[in-house]
């Protein structure tokens, strides 16, 4: 076995290798070089003609050299296998991706759910203090629509208090001789200030139509068209009684003089009416007291209690529990 690969490390570094020859007529031991396997000649010893047998490891070390050289039989597996295993790497990330972001994602909808409403707050008390503003300058609370010498109803409580709202500019493009939905009044309404639109409904920001809405009624702080009210005329206490409310209600632009009628709608929070107080929040919505504070009523908030904050004279009583500062 030494002998062997001995041999064949010699044979693999291209040094020939001699054969031990026995002549058949005299019987005398030789080594010739194995580049005479195959070929005659005369013996060293008795001079008879002989023939040196062809090299025995010839064959196979041609077949040992055509192995060494050729392409590895095992390369196309390997790289197969490693395909493979990349494949299984991203197979296995995205896995672990679908599984972080199903685990991640009520958490991310929660957070912007819960941003939606704090601008949707934000919102509802810069409108409050445009409110209050008003009040002061001009010693009430605007109508909730205003109408022409013919009774025709033109313009809404959202573009007069424009100037409150930091927004004189826009508000003097506006164009009160001509009602709200005339072709200049409706290419204005396109510019709506982000103020009058819950976050949380973009439908109504792309639409340019608004969220927030006074109740107009007999009873509230907005009576009619052309009417107005004085907080000294609020009787039943301003924390207590509903100037205006964010609502479900789509459809009616910023500018379109459109409120909720108190007399006819339902006061259950979030249900399924879309005349009604509500919006995009799952808990509750909110709404603003005559005292210019933000409030947010539960969707469990009893309806009778909502409704008596409607009114302003009528003497309801509200427990303090059912309002609740957001």
């Amino acid at each position: 076995m030494a002998n062997r690969s001995r041999e064949d490390a010699l044979q693999k570094a291209g040094i020939s290798m001699p054969l031990n020859f026995v002549c058949p007529h005299c019987a005398a031991q030789t080594l010739v070089d194995d580049e005479y396997a195959g070929r005659s000649g005369q013996c060293f010893s008795c001079g008879k003609q002989i023939s040196v047998p062809p090299n025995p490891d010839a064959d196979g070390t041609k077949q040992r050299r055509a192995a060494a050289s050729a392409p590895s039989a095992t390369k196309p597996a390997a790289k197969f296998g490693l395909l493979a295993l990349i494949a299984a790497g991203f197979v296995g990330a995205a896995v672990m991706l679908v599984l972080a972001l199903q685990l991640v994602t009520p958490y991310l909808d929660l957070a912007q759910a819960k941003m939606a409403q704090t601008t949707c707050d934000r919102n509802l008390q810069q409108l409050a203090r445009a409110l209050q503003s008003y009040h002061t300058k001009y010693g009430s609370y605007p109508p909730a629509c205003v109408t022409d010498g013919d009774g025709k109803v033109m313009h809404s409580w959202r573009v007069l208090i424009l100037p409150e709202l930091g927004e004189s500019l826009l508000y003097q493009q506006y164009d009160f001789q001509q009602p709200w939905n005339s072709p200049a009044n409706l290419e204005f309404a396109r510019r709506m200030p982000a103020v009058f639109a819950c976050p949380g409904n973009p439908d109504a920001i792309v639409a340019n139509e608004t969220t927030y809405m006074v109740l107009v009624g007999k009873k509230t702080a907005f009576p009619g068209p052309d009417r107005v009210t004085r907080q000294s005329e609020i009787e039943d206490g301003l924390g207590s009684t509903i100037l205006f409310v964010e609502t479900q209600t789509s459809g009616v632009l910023w500018t379109q003089p459109e409120d909720l009628d108190a007399d006819s709608m339902k006061f259950d929070i979030n249900s399924q009416r879309s005349d009604g107080i509500g919006g995009s929040h799952s808990e509750g919505a909110h709404i603003v007291t005559a005292n210019g504070l933000v409030r947010f009523l539960r969707k469990s908030s009893p309806p009778d209690y909502v409704k008596a904050m409607s009114t302003i004279a009528a003497q309801d009583q509200v427990p303090s529990s059912l309002l609740e500062d957001n």
